[in-house]
């Protein structure tokens, strides 16, 4: 049971970020941007929102993209779009670091199902077990 806690809780968590970044690989497209403003959040974690301007366009794009503390205003980025908008848009960056945790999820899932298999085989033999011998001791009676 107890080695059934960490996957249960690792794969939802690792494939989260991980679909994402799947879509935007799979349907994003690339565009270079600039870092125009940077919003930070005070929540119960600190998080950072980072307005960009495209290519050499006046209008920073509406919305915003996810960016870390170490991001700064003037830095030339490459963000990543899915031109369905079926997720919000990532730095490039983070789209690649991402295919990592694809991988992370489908490991913890095949552990997963590893040990629920493992857990249910044990099972099975400790009952057929236990049957074969409440049958020898009433025929042995």
């Amino acid at each position: 049971m107890v080695l059934m806690i960490a996957p249960m809780f690792a794969a939802p968590l690792c494939a989260m970020d991980g679909s994402r970044a799947l879509v935007l690989q799979t349907r994003g497209v690339s565009r270079p941007a600039v870092i125009t403003r940077i919003t930070v959040h005070h929540v119960k974690s600190t998080t950072y929102d980072c307005t960009v301007r495209y290519g050499s366009s006046a209008k920073a794009a509406t919305g915003a993209v996810g960016c870390g503390d170490d991001d700064r205003v003037g830095d030339h980025v490459k963000v990543v779009r899915d031109p369905g908008e079926l997720v919000a848009p990532e730095f490039d960056g983070r789209v690649r670091a991402s295919r990592a945790e694809v991988g992370l999820a489908v490991g913890w899932e095949a552990a997963l199902l590893t040990v629920s298999a493992s857990a249910v085989a044990v099972g099975a033999v400790v009952r057929l077990v236990s049957r074969s011998r409440a049958a020898t001791r009433t025929a042995g009676s």
